[in-house]
């Protein structure tokens, strides 16, 4: 069932970062959609090189302790970038640089490389489910509606890292409650990250058909051009 499962994850995968590649050298499609092939491509490399560390040493935790880190301070900076009020950009630019230091002492004289960050991982998720609130009620708390809003991009975006990171902060929040010495616990765990996965990418590859099929809703909200670390 793992297996399957992976292959099914990788597939997602290799079709959203190609997805990303396809609008990444157009010229109206914003820098932040442009940074996301790189990412994927990134992820789809250390998936399978820490599947096979996995398979020979059962230990993979080292390679997504690190990853894991920058892939949380990427979706921030997504998030900065199609968050519109100033202040709230200020402390997410705060957060992008406390984070980091905070995530690697824990890994690296705490909670260790052999096992995984799920205290620190749990603040970044914390973070990212907390950016996306504040851009939902941007986008539907405001005296002007945000106009076709399922045909752009930030909005499926957000809605990717708000449901995937929703999970992932219940789950391991799961892990400090249910002893995760269980086979079965873990297997269960298992599977619902990768279904989490799974709907992270699917609304990451709605974003990017968005950005093909609309090109003129591409721009963040109230049609605001920004900059990744403006």
């Amino acid at each position: 069932m793992y297996y399957i499962l992976l292959y099914i994850y990788l597939t997602i995968l290799w079709l959203c970062f190609l997805a990303a590649l396809t609008i990444t050298f157009r010229s109206n499609t914003p820098s932040y959609i442009k940074w996301f092939s790189p990412t994927l491509i990134s992820i789809i490399i250390v998936t399978i090189v820490a599947h096979r560390i996995a398979v020979k040493t059962q230990n993979n935790h080292a390679i997504y302790n690190l990853f894991s880190v920058y892939t949380t301070v990427f979706y921030i900076l997504i998030m900065r970038v199609i968050i519109q009020n100033k202040k709230m950009k200020r402390v997410i630019s705060v957060c992008c640089l406390i984070y980091p230091f905070i995530a690697l002492t824990n890994i690296f004289y705490f909670q260790g490389m052999d096992s995984f960050h799920t205290y620190t991982n749990s603040i970044g998720s914390t973070l990212i489910v907390g950016s996306c609130a504040y851009y939902l009620q941007e986008v539907f708390f405001v005296d002007e509606p945000v106009p076709n809003l399922t045909k752009r991009p930030d909005f499926w975006i957000c809605l990717g890292l708000f449901f995937f990171y929703g999970v992932t902060f219940v789950s391991f929040a799961g892990i400090h409650i249910i002893s995760a010495s269980s086979l079965s616990f873990i297997n269960v765990m298992s599977c619902i990250m990768m279904l989490s996965n799974y709907g992270l990418y699917i609304f990451f590859l709605i974003a990017f058909f968005c950005c093909m099929r609309y090109p003129g809703k591409v721009d963040c909200m109230r049609h605001v051009k920004t900059q990744l670390f403006e």
